[in-house]
Formats: C-alpha cells, structure tokens, sequence
C-alpha cells in the first residue's frame, strides 16, 4: 500500500468513528501527505467555485486548519471532522460517516438561546451538559434540561442583552455574571457597552462592542 492510500484509509477511520479526533489530529499534524491531499482538494474546489463565479480566488485552506486550537473541544473537533468529510464526500470515497462530532457540537448550540452562544465551552460541557441526569434518555428531554439549567447560570435583570457583535458573555472564576443593561443604542454611537455584575460583590464588568 502506498503512502497516499494509507493516509486516505486514516481519514476514512476518523470520518466512521473507528478514530478519535484527538488521535487524528495527531496523525494530521506528523502526516505531510494527508495535509497536502486535504490542502490541494480545498484548494482545486476554492478555485473552481471562484472560476464559476468570476471572482478572485484566494486560499483559505490553511487558516481553517491553524484555527483548530483545542481538538478537545466541541467545535474544533467538528471542525477537523468536517474538512475530512468534505474531502471523502467529494471525491466519493466509499465509507459510512459518523455523526459523532457534529451531533455532539450541535447539541451544544440547540441548548443555548441565540444571545448567548458561550465561547467557553468548558463551563457548558462540565457544569450542565456532563451533569445530564442518568434517568434522561430522549434527545428533547435532554435539551430541554440543559435549557432550563442555562437560565439557572446566565440571569439577567430585565431583558437579555441584545448584542451587534458575537455574543461575549463574561464568566469570572467559573461563573456567569449577571446582565444589568446595555448603553442605549443610537444611530450616531459606533459603542455599545454591555453591564454585567457579580451577585455576591456587586463588582462591575463591561463589555465594549462596536458597529
């Protein structure tokens, strides 16, 4: 066997759960081939998508890849996974794909009101998703309860703050602030502050975002 059918059988591993993402993505990082065959694939894609729409083309392969911070995580973990299922699913290769990571990183956001979107995924997986009752079996159920866990952790005085940028919910010495207010937004104000509070000490934290 060569090295490029090889390095194809390892990405047909992780793509059908026979392989964890942290144990490909040390093969990734020692195979040369399996970055190139996964670079020079995006790339002929990149180039005739932007062929067929008469725009200028540009690489942004790589970036992708050097995004992947924490291959423990939810999101870079389906991340890897869906540039390898790409990869496979255009070229047909033939091989059941698990669904592994991109249930595991959905479920992560079906939980989560759209003013929150938590970057610090550890505070969610550890403190509510881990902590799923035994007795829980259905997929709702299971969402449901996370859910009513979430409005446990992130409180707010009146309304839920209302963000013009990703949302940046800030969690201090491993708990969510509680939401005060936010700066009237007016059409001539570029800033947007966000107030946020500990309950115990009353400190302040604000968070600055721009238009």
């Amino acid at each position: 066997m060569n090295i490029e059918n090889e390095a194809i059988d390892t990405m047909k591993a992780f793509v059908s759960g026979q392989m964890s993402a942290e144990d490909f993505w040390k093969e990734f990082k020692a195979s040369e081939t399996i970055r190139n065959i996964l670079i020079n694939d995006e790339e002929k894609w990149e180039k005739e998508k932007a062929t067929e729409s008469g725009s200028a083309w540009f690489s942004t392969t790589q970036s992708v890849y050097e995004n992947v911070k924490n291959i423990k995580s939810y999101k870079d973990s389906e991340r890897l996974h869906w540039i390898v299922r790409k990869y496979i699913l255009r070229n047909q290769i033939p091989v059941n794909i698990d669904n592994f990571y991109s249930d595991r990183f959905d479920f992560l956001i079906n939980i989560q009101p759209d003013w929150l979107d938590v970057e610090n995924e550890e505070f969610l997986i550890n403190e509510i998703i881990n902590k799923i009752p035994g007795d829980i079996k259905t997929k709702s159920q299971k969402i449901r309860w996370c859910k009513d866990k979430i409005k446990e952790y992130f409180k707010y005085d009146k309304t839920p703050p209302r963000w013009i940028q990703n949302p940046e919910w800030p969690i201090v010495d491993g708990r969510p602030l509680v939401f005060k207010s936010q700066s009237r937004e007016r059409e001539d104000d570029e800033q947007v502050c966000f107030y946020f509070y500990d309950p115990d000490t009353k400190q302040e934290t604000v968070v600055t975002q721009f238009y």
